[in-house]
């Protein structure tokens, strides 16, 4: 059985957007402008709509590439020579071709996957999950574990898409893979310390998230 996943907020136009632009409206403590989830109000985990850490997301989604028509997007505020297809859980970075299902269970993913269509060029199939579960699965000859996002519950990453990493979180920040993702250790460092550098910005209270591509054996051969 499936579960649509629904998406909590979206833009007032109802279309994903980057917030690039967000770190220096933060420096300028312009939080009224066109950042809809900009807010001056303190924030708190009972504001954050909870769902079961043990749910996986399921989707198809097209990486980026330096090739990509956003790529400059994403570099303005990310020049990281190691990374050469990003991956993450923000929709404007790698756009859902199809899917955003919910598995309960790993156990109904090959039924799931019927569900979605056949890839095209360089799509992928996405497995996210809450790496606050703690039960992550190893790489295999289904899975290959791809790095750690970390965004607020709108899922608006906020490594990949909220501008520049300074101060304490810029190392971190530099130590992307290729594919623009944390270590596990890393996203949690950048978890606990990204409520203190951005307070009363939604973006600073955080998620860790696995990626996971499904079945990189046969996708990559």
């Amino acid at each position: 059985m499936f579960r649509p996943l629904l998406f909590y907020r979206l833009p007032a136009n109802n279309q994903m957007h980057a917030c690039g632009d967000c770190y220096s409206r933060r420096e300028a403590a312009n939080l009224g402008s066109d950042c809809e989830t900009m807010s001056s109000e303190p924030l708190s985990s009972e504001s954050v709509p909870v769902e079961d850490p043990t749910w996986w997301r399921l989707s198809l989604r097209e990486p980026l590439f330096p090739d990509s028509p956003e790529w400059s997007s994403y570099w303005w505020n990310h020049r990281y020579e190691q990374v050469t297809d990003l991956r993450t859980v923000d929709h404007y970075f790698n756009k859902v071709i199809e899917g955003s299902y919910i598995v309960s269970d790993l156990e109904e993913l090959e039924d799931m996957l019927d569900l979605l269509p056949d890839r095209q060029g360089r799509q992928y199939i996405c497995l996210v999950k809450d790496a606050s579960d703690g039960e992550l699965p190893a790489d295999d000859a289904n899975f290959r574990l791809l790095g750690f996002d970390v965004s607020d519950w709108t899922m608006t990453s906020s490594l990949t898409n909220c501008g520049l990493w300074l101060d304490e979180l810029e190392p971190i920040a530099q130590s992307v893979n290729r594919h623009g993702l944390l270590t596990l250790e890393a996203a949690r460092e950048a978890q606990r310390i990204l409520p203190m550098l951005w307070p009363g910005d939604p973006h600073g209270l955080v998620s860790v998230w696995a990626i996971y591509e499904y079945a990189p054996s046969v996708l990559h051969t």
